[in-house]
């Protein structure tokens, strides 16, 4: 919601108090071109990013307000169906000769929640949404399960997942701490920590190795694939 904001509301300003059927496909195109060129300068595809970003926004608004309105003109961000901008698959990942140094960075962090929350992201390749979210309700420490409700997965699916000895001890070494209700308490309105960056900045400074939380569960990925674990269970 908050891309789908930005990007309508930053880069189609001008657009915004127009009936929908005004915009046309010609229009979609040359600013899909313009915004790439516009935001692309210095930085190789963060304008074409943008640019395909802000028009499937466009896409999706148009085809919401079309399922209400009947006579609505077909959605002119098809006009883009062949004109869309290659963008480049992410692979980064913490390098196996790196992790010893982003481990230890990561350790030296000074909160302990935010240390316990990337340590848990490397070593069982959740989602921030999932980890972040983590109740203890969902916490098995007697049978070493991490037991997600369909709810907090993105495949909306329940999932149980294994513990290893490292996140068994780690988990107990939050349990100690406190009763909160979730495992990684914060006192914003969500209750729990949310935005990581803060602390993976805080490490990339100290280690010199930059990556988001969907890098770790990538690590994980990898490391776990090359060492022979089935891509099913993977």
């Amino acid at each position: 919601i908050k891309a789908y904001r930005t990007g309508v509301e930053r880069y189609l300003e001008a657009w915004l108090d127009w009936p929908l059927r005004d915009i046309t496909s010609e229009m979609v195109e040359a600013r899909h071109s313009e915004i790439a060129a516009e935001i692309g300068k210095g930085e190789r595809y963060k304008g074409t990013t943008t640019a395909n970003a802000t028009m499937r926004a466009l896409r999706a608004v148009w085809n919401f307000a079309a399922d209400r309105t009947p006579d609505l003109p077909p959605n002119p961000v098809r006009r883009l169906r062949r004109q869309w901008y290659p963008e480049p698959r992410r692979e980064r990942v913490v390098r196996s000769e790196e992790l010893p140094k982003f481990y230890q960075a990561v350790c030296a962090l000074p909160n302990q929640i935010a240390r316990d929350h990337l340590l848990l992201m490397l070593f069982t390749g959740l989602r921030l949404s999932e980890s972040a979210s983590l109740r203890w309700e969902d916490i098995d420490l007697i049978q070493r399960i991490i037991k997600l409700p369909a709810a907090s997965t993105k495949a909306k699916r329940p999932l149980s997942l294994p513990m290893s000895d490292f996140v068994r001890d780690l988990l107990v070494g939050r349990r100690a701490i406190g009763n909160a209700v979730f495992v990684f308490p914060a006192p914003g309105k969500a209750g729990h920590i949310v935005d990581p960056s803060f602390s993976l900045k805080a490490v990339a400074e100290a280690s010199g190795i930059k990556v988001s939380a969907h890098d770790l569960r990538r690590t994980y990925v990898t490391i776990a694939d090359s060492m022979d674990i089935s891509p099913m269970a993977i």
